[in-house]
């Protein structure tokens, strides 16, 4: 299997020991990469991979940033082929979800906060924290109590750090439920990371609209009334 070219610098967390540390990353495919690091490491440890911002000054990342980056990949080291180079084998999503699942447990994954605001004619529910199964089924009840008399709805999701592949399936029927009560409906989410790739790779966009950018998503729905 011959290595790809392209090198990435990433700074790397540590899981059980919480050490950070930084590192060359060359993807062999997909799932499988090599990992060039001063740092020791033994075989079977897992990793936290956050590729460094084209715009990083040299400051410190802290454990928390690389944890809740939306672009943070998850790792175990499978051997070192020699000093200062590790075999590593990249989890897929699915996978991610497995482990996270299990390490978190089932009330870690509820902790979501809704915060409601109201902007001129659109009511805005900002999420933060963990949309999973028991979280979604909060969100469904605050939907459910939204007033008839205000029907313009932005969901933002832009502050939410982890999101279970699982609950799409009751997200999409909630949002679609919403939509039969008069509601309507649109999602703001981060241009980038798992949380967009897994709400644009769902059913969702098929009944309420994706938007990265705030304005775009305020205009479109109050279009919505004008037309």
């Amino acid at each position: 299997m011959k290595e790809q070219k392209a090198r990435q610098l990433v700074v790397c967390l540590q899981a059980d020991s919480g050490q950070v540390f930084y590192a060359s990353l060359s993807k062999l495919n997909d799932f499988q990469a090599m990992l060039r690091t001063t740092y020791e490491m033994e075989q079977g440890v897992t990793l936290f991979l956050m590729p460094v911002p084209s715009d990083w000054t040299g400051g410190a990342f802290s454990p928390q940033q690389i944890r809740d980056s939306e672009q943070r990949m998850e790792a175990q080291v499978n051997r070192r082929e020699r000093r200062g180079m590790y075999h590593i084998r990249i989890r897929s999503n699915e996978q991610q979800e497995i482990v996270e699942r299990v390490r978190c447990g089932l009330f870690r994954e509820d902790r979501l906060t809704i915060d409601w605001v109201r902007a001129g004619k659109v009511d805005i529910y900002k999420l933060s924290g963990r949309l999973g199964v028991q979280s979604v089924l909060r969100l469904q009840s605050t939907l459910r109590k939204h007033p008839e008399d205000h029907a313009l709805v932005l969901l933002d999701l832009t502050h939410i750090t982890w999101i279970a592949g699982s609950c799409m399936g009751m997200f999409y029927t909630i949002l679609k439920e919403s939509r039969e009560q008069a509601l309507v409906l649109g999602i703001l989410v981060k241009p980038e990371g798992r949380i967009h790739q897994v709400i644009t790779n769902s059913k969702i966009p098929e009944v309420v609209p994706v938007f990265s950018v705030y304005e775009e998503a305020v205009a479109w729905l109050l279009r919505t009334i004008l037309v």
